[in-house]
């Protein structure tokens, strides 16, 4: 699944910029309001045939806002991978007011699924290598992309579900629930997760990771049997 899946909805909103396999594409800059550049952008998603199923924004920072999307296509394409392929289904799109523009950027899938889906993904011929990213580490002693942080263990799969819903709806510890993607029939499940904690949360950290990757947000939480 090319790029172009993504890239083709943005056509008619400006410049598209493509340099190489990076995790962020800038996919165009607007002007005005942006919120009213987040209702286009779902405006255009909706008219190519995808399902926004989140919007925010990190750190409760006007500047900022994310429009999570993604489609049947997309779920049963990452379905088909092992592991935790669903986490791959939920497409980024961060808006981050500068000045008077909007730049506006997605979460580049082919980099997303080269780093979920690792050797089921095609030789890549862009300059960061599908190689490399297969085998991507942010730095030493964090987790790699297929050994992940196990946080709790439920004695099946509705049970663990209602107890994510519940803790995301009375915010504890100081998150809340930007999307969620269940599919009951596959045991499988993703939460997209704002962190609003001043000193540890999105307003703490987006300034030190870059306030142009506000396309990461919001951190993924899955659940699987």
């Amino acid at each position: 699944m090319k790029r172009i899946i993504v890239l083709g909805a943005f056509l008619l909103m400006g410049s598209v910029f493509v340099l190489g396999i990076s995790p962020y594409l800038k996919v165009a800059e607007l002007t005005g309001d942006i919120g009213a550049a987040a209702e286009k952008v779902e405006t255009v998603l909706g008219e190519n045939g995808y399902e926004v199923i989140g919007r925010y924004k990190p750190g409760g920072n006007s500047n900022f806002s994310v429009v999570v999307f993604t489609s049947d296509k997309i779920k049963t394409f990452c379905l088909n991978a092992k592991g935790r392929g669903m986490l791959a289904a939920a497409m980024k799109v961060g808006l981050e007011k500068r000045g008077g523009v909007i730049n506006v950027s997605i979460l580049n899938p082919e980099y997303l699924f080269y780093a979920y889906f690792r050797d089921q993904m095609d030789n890549s011929s862009f300059k960061f290598s599908a190689k490399d990213l297969k085998k991507y580490h942010y730095m030493m002693g964090m987790p790699h992309f297929d050994d992940p942080v196990k946080l709790a263990e439920f004695e099946n799969f509705q049970q663990g579900v209602a107890k994510i819903q519940k803790n995301l709806t009375a915010r504890k510890g100081n998150t809340v629930k930007v999307y969620e993607i269940i599919d009951e029939k596959n045991r499988t499940a993703v939460f997209g997760v704002g962190l609003l904690d001043k000193e540890e949360g999105e307003a703490h950290f987006l300034p030190i990771i870059g306030e142009s990757h506000v396309a990461a947000m919001p951190y993924e939480l899955a659940g699987r049997r």
